[in-house]
């Protein structure tokens, strides 16, 4: 059997960003949720006629918000770093506050020993969306063309007059 050690934490939570703030949070009973709008969800949360199946209904919630990713410092091209998603600006910034936690982020002998085990749930973030929703409109077009489906013609001319405006 192997042994392992957590030896640093850290945290990035609405509200806290570090262990010592989410403590004092929960001892307080802060409430750090908050209406989430745009900037949350992508789009406006009001109501669209056009997909009634996917209107938010809930807009409060925790949301991790005035965050600002450090780029500099990592094993890794900066500018590359600052283009990722936010999910990977969380971990790599919860993940280097740990290692200085732990007294060992200076330690390349340690380093060397060290890794990560990194969980995520399976929602999608704003910019997996705007790679997948694209794919996901385009192959329901196509199924729908294969298909001969009569809607087509209706979204053929709602695109070109889209395209005029």
């Amino acid at each position: 059997m192997s042994k392992y050690a957590i030896v640093g934490l850290s945290c990035l939570f609405p509200g806290a960003e570090t262990p010592a703030e989410f403590w004092q949070n929960l001892r307080s009973g802060a409430d750090s949720r908050r209406e989430g709008g745009e900037e949350v969800f992508g789009q406006p949360p009001e109501p669209r006629d056009l997909d009634p199946q996917h209107d938010i209904y809930c807009r409060r919630g925790g949301f991790v918000t005035d965050f600002d990713f450090d780029p500099q410092g990592y094993l890794l091209d900066a500018e590359h770093l600052a283009g990722l998603d936010r999910i990977f600006h969380w971990s790599l910034h919860v993940a280097r506050e740990a290692l200085r936690d732990s007294g060992h982020a200076g330690r390349p002998d340690i380093l060397a020993r060290t890794g990560l085990v990194l969980g995520n749930y399976s929602f999608p973030t704003p910019t997996s969306a705007q790679v997948s929703v694209p794919l996901v409109q385009e192959a329901v077009l196509e199924g729908l063309r294969r298909a001969g489906h009569p809607a087509l013609g209706a979204l053929a001319r709602a695109e070109d007059r889209i395209d005029r405006e």
